[in-house]
């Protein structure tokens, strides 16, 4: 059953409505309809059939009825619109608007009138629908169009979307609101509003952007205590890299509260572009007053991507013209976080109303293993301190991909195992394949085992004396010889950490996508003071007097400007040194080829890797590598070999007869031995 008052506010409307039909005379059979569907929920004392009464017997039942409605105190629902007017300051015909069209949403037997009447589709360029609503709330014509227009409160605070060509509705915010409270609500703003959002992560998390973070934090702290207008902060980057709990995490730094635009409508489902532009002017206005409040607008492309120019597509929107689209950015007195992907899609018109942006990459290694341990313990999953440490270094999962694996391991009940099977199974679909870890040798490293043409231990020495670690390294020989293990190790020496990119990682087939990736490795290296590692890096410098094609030219000429101008140590990996470029080969501080070991390090790399006394013939196996033992050890400990120097020796001198450039009669007098 209907509340009174709610019966009351619902007969008025029909009884200011039979008093004109006159005027609305397409409308009398509806009314009729609705009043025989409704006399029970409304108590109108009809008789038994109420759907044989004609209008003239209408008029004294509903009379009567509101005069013994007359006292009905105000329901919550009327109470909780009340405070939203007075807390707007909404006019007497604004507020009629706003409880009718309400009602609409949330109270079934206004829905129903509404319907009957062809209401429920208002839109402010219908004369006569517009004229019908006015009749039904007592107001004049013009007072409706003045109430639902953008000069408005209701339109021009956000509570409600409306032009001329979509229907005037009221914002999800206030529907959800106004539907969901059993009492009066002492605080609109608040319940309107939502709870702030929480951070899950710490200050430290984000030390791989110290210059942004402390400059971000600054410039809302002073925009928040002196309230200037038109302070947004962008944030870009792939998706899980940590744009959202960055915002949550800087807000709470500063002490201030972060509340989310949009993410729902009133169904629980997505926002439409108008109904995510009414929440945003909704929050500003509910906001504008206060000092300890932020805004965060949550993957913005939908609202502020155009066709033409990347600015609001006006054609789609309800709010008129980019002037005064302009104009709203630019006028905004709460502070606004805006994250998208791909700023590309923004254009200009956007992008030069930003007054910072940020630009959020995968965190380092020593960041991702803080995240890792906090995930973990967050979700009682327990993971050695030594595999934690292997998942920082192997994946370089962003802070969403890990919370998933580590929710994954938890309801699995499983370990490092199922968390590394988990962040692979996201890096597939994410990059189109697995993101393989990075390459362990199971052993520990031993610099003896390299058979360079310079000294690259007392080469570790003089670095470690050094201010400066502005130099590069092109390390060249055949696969398995030590190169990129010796890079990760004189990393570690001189207290840096890896940044590792496989030719993979940054070739596309999209144009300008390789330049672009190129870049971003060098300054991804630079920002978190990393050693860069090239594997592949034939593949990037390749000799340009041999390309077939533009993009093979501009490639080359990208990797050769950034190798000028970076600032920290990168190195270079290849098997094919006579492929390079020649101007990049001059640009290297150190170019360093690798070969196979000498007799007495295939010696001591048997006893390293095997544990064993070395045997006489291992000493004298050509072309063996420290790559070849390893892939030896593994072999021996799958098949059950490992303790039999015998079969280990044997092992080695195969690994080598499938070397391409060992002929088959050297492999054959090999085996003999």
């Amino acid at each position: 059953m209907m509340e009174p008052y709610e019966q009351r506010v619902v007969l008025g409307w029909i009884a200011n409505l039979g008093a004109r039909l006159d005027r609305h005379r397409w409308a009398q059979d509806g009314l009729l309809r609705f009043l025989g569907d409704e006399a029970d929920h409304l108590e109108l004392e009809a008789g038994e059939d109420p759907r044989k009464l004609e209008n003239e017997a209408w008029a004294p039942l509903i009379e009567a009825r509101l005069a013994q409605l007359q006292d009905a105190p105000p329901s919550t629902l009327e109470l909780n619109l009340r405070a939203v007017s007075d807390l707007l300051q909404l006019s007497a015909a604004e507020a009629a608007v706003m409880g009718a069209l309400v009602r609409d949403r949330v109270q079934p037997q206004a829905e129903d009138l509404f319907e009957t009447l062809e209401l429920d589709e208002l839109r402010i360029g219908d004369s006569g629908v517009i004229s019908l609503l006015g009749t039904l709330l007592g107001l004049s014509r013009g007072e409706v169009v003045d109430a639902m227009s953008s000069r408005g409160r209701l339109v021009g605070s956000g509570l409600f979307t409306a032009d001329y060509r979509s229907d005037c509705q009221p914002l999800v915010a206030l529907t959800s609101f106004l539907q969901s409270q059993a009492q009066p609500v002492t605080d609109v703003r608040a319940a309107l509003l939502g709870e702030p959002l929480a951070h899950s992560l710490e200050w430290e998390d984000y030390d791989h952007l110290p210059e942004d973070r402390e400059l971000a934090s600054n410039l809302l702290g002073r925009a928040v205590g002196e309230q200037a207008r038109g302070i947004h902060i962008l944030l870009y980057g792939p998706p899980g890299t940590g744009k959202t709990e960055f915002c949550k995490t800087l807000s709470a730094r500063l002490g201030l509260r972060l509340y989310d635009v949009g993410q729902s409508d009133d169904r629980g489902q997505e926002p439409s572009r108008d109904q995510r532009i009414g929440s945003f002017r909704l929050s500003q206005k509910l906001l504008e007053n206060q000092s300890d409040a932020l805004l965060l607008f949550d993957e913005a492309e939908d609202l502020l991507r155009g066709e033409s120019d990347g600015l609001f597509e006006t054609e789609r929107s309800g709010y008129g013209s980019r002037v005064y689209m302009h104009r709203l950015f630019e006028e905004t007195r709460v502070p606004t976080l805006w994250t998208v992907n791909d700023p590309a899609a923004l254009g200009p018109s956007v992008l030069r109303r930003m007054t910072y942006a940020i630009e959020m990459k995968v965190p380092p290694a020593r960041v991702r293993e803080r995240v890792w341990q906090r995930l973990l313990e967050r979700e009682q999953v327990q993971v050695a301190a030594d595999d934690i440490r292997r998942l920082a270094e192997d994946f370089d999962a962003p802070p969403a991909v890990a919370a998933g694996a580590v929710r994954s391991a938890r309801l699995t009940s499983g370990g490092a195992q199922d968390i590394r099977r988990a962040v692979n199974s996201i890096a597939k679909v994410m990059r189109g394949s697995e993101a393989p870890p990075r390459p362990q040798l199971g052993v520990r490293y031993e610099p003896a085992l390299l058979n360079a043409d310079m000294d690259l231990t007392r080469l570790r020495d003089r670095l470690l004396t050094l201010d400066t670690r502005a130099f590069s390294m092109c390390l060249y020989g055949p696969p398995g010889t030590g190169k990129s293990a010796y890079a990760r190790w004189l990393a570690q020496e001189v207290g840096l950490e890896v940044i590792q990119k496989r030719a993979s990682d940054l070739l596309s087939k999209w144009v300008g996508e390789n330049e672009r990736n190129i870049a971003q490795a060098f300054a991804e290296a630079r920002e978190s003071g990393a050693f860069l590692i090239f594997d592949e890096a034939d593949s990037l410098l390749g000799d340009r007097r041999n390309a077939h094609q533009g993009w093979e030219i501009s490639q080359v000429n990208e990797m050769l400007t950034w190798m000028e101008s970076h600032e920290y140590p990168f190195a270079c990996i290849t098997n094919l040194m006579s492929h390079l470029d020649q101007a990049a080969l001059r640009r290297f501080s150190f170019k360093v080829r690798f070969d196979f070991l000498k007799p007495e390090q295939r010696a001591l790399a048997f006893e390293h890797y095997f544990g064993l006394p070395a045997p006489p013939g291992v000493r004298e196996i050509e072309m063996l590598t420290p790559g070849d033992y390893a892939v030896v050890r593994n072999r021996a400990r799958l098949l059950g070999g490992d303790d039999d120097s015998a079969e280990l020796l044997r092992m080695l001198r195969q690994e080598v007869t499938l070397k391409p450039n060992v002929s088959r009669e050297i492999g054959f007098r090999a085996l003999l031995h």
